[in-house]
């Protein structure tokens, strides 16, 4: 048998978000968030600098979810849930999120991880859509200054024994 543990595509992750207030060294460091356990990664701030979204996962829960916290600590709200991952989250600038999840069911051929696709949705995690398919990973969306999504996807040539990471852009 061939097994891979894969604890999902999020990478650096930490344990709580904090805010440098002057960001200066001598500036005073506050927690944002304040989990007991777990991990989070990814964090974006909102293009009005209000919220921050950003992705974690618990402790013994191997799905990697979205949430969203105001700049002061407050409203935090988990808006993504279930058995996927749902990572790299970013605001667009009309206030939706796109992100990468695995919610289109895809697992790689091979190693059998989750594959993750890009997807839209709004602000509060409603009407969220798929806008891309992919068998491999779509990862770290961003905006381009023309409103389209740029995302690396990372390719699998199984026959050749070799992956590629390439970059791609998708209107939103």
């Amino acid at each position: 048998t061939y097994v891979v543990t894969d604890s999902g595509p999020v990478y650096r992750p930490g344990n709580n978000l904090y805010v440098l207030r002057p960001p200066q060294p001598d500036g005073k460091v506050t927690p944002l968030t304040r989990f007991a356990d777990g991990y989070v990664g990814e964090p974006e701030l909102s293009w009005d600098a209000t919220h921050v979204i950003f992705t974690r996962r618990e402790q013994d829960d191997p799905w990697w979810h979205l949430y969203r916290v105001a700049v002061n600590g407050t409203e935090l709200t988990q808006l993504t849930d279930g058995p996927y991952h749902d990572v790299g989250p970013t605001y667009l600038a009309d206030g939706r999120i796109a992100f990468a999840s695995s919610r289109s069911g895809i697992r790689d051929e091979y190693h059998g991880y989750p594959c993750t696709a890009l997807f839209v949705m709004n602000a509060d995690g409603s009407d969220m859509r798929q806008i891309a398919t992919n068998i491999g990973r779509d990862n770290e969306p961003a905006v381009l200054n023309d409103g389209r999504i740029v995302f690396s996807r990372l390719e699998v040539f199984y026959s050749r024994n070799k992956t590629e990471l390439t970059l791609h852009a998708a209107h939103p």
